[in-house]
């Protein structure tokens, strides 16, 4: 009887042991270790739009000073926040996670405004040596509930790193 119970709480400090050894590699080691060998562009800072173009698929909107996105970068993983001025003078802010691959970021929007659902999707391609950011966001228009897109082109704001 008495292996059985010895068995058992073995096993269970084993699994325990495991998933602690499987956290911290996760959230510490494997992070540390792609920073640490990662030799790509570093797009960690603020990056901002003089001026973008909105449509619905019916109309085309000009929209001055519309958006400021900031982001942190850990090696390929990026995360942040996305500021939108709307045609109507509405603020949105995002959060958005994503990748940077091969010139390429790929960012995933969620509103933060409760009550206000709206997702989006980004693509932007690095430019101009790494000072540019140009590409198009696919989001759910709010006003009229369909996919609406935006033409972006961000840049790197020296003021704010």
């Amino acid at each position: 009887m008495s292996e059985i119970v010895t068995g058992i709480v073995t096993g269970i400090l084993t699994t325990a042991i495991l998933f602690l050894l499987k956290v911290l590699w996760d959230k510490h080691f494997k992070p540390e270790f792609q920073r640490v060998v990662y030799r790509g562009a570093d797009l960690t800072g603020s990056w901002i739009s003089e001026q973008a173009k909105a449509t619905d698929g019916t109309s085309e909107i000009i929209i001055e000073k519309p958006a400021v996105l900031s982001i942190n970068q850990s090696a390929h993983s990026v995360k942040g926040f996305l500021h939108i001025n709307t045609p109507n003078k509405e603020l949105v802010i995002y959060e958005v996670t994503g990748e940077y691959s091969d010139g390429y970021l790929q960012l995933l929007c969620k509103s933060k405004k409760r009550g206000f659902n709206s997702y989006g999707s980004i693509l932007l391609k690095v430019v101009a040596s790494g000072q540019m950011l140009h590409g198009i966001m696919a989001f759910r228009s709010s006003t009229k509930d369909e996919v609406a897109q935006l033409t972006l082109a961000l840049h790197y704001d020296k003021n704010k790193p």
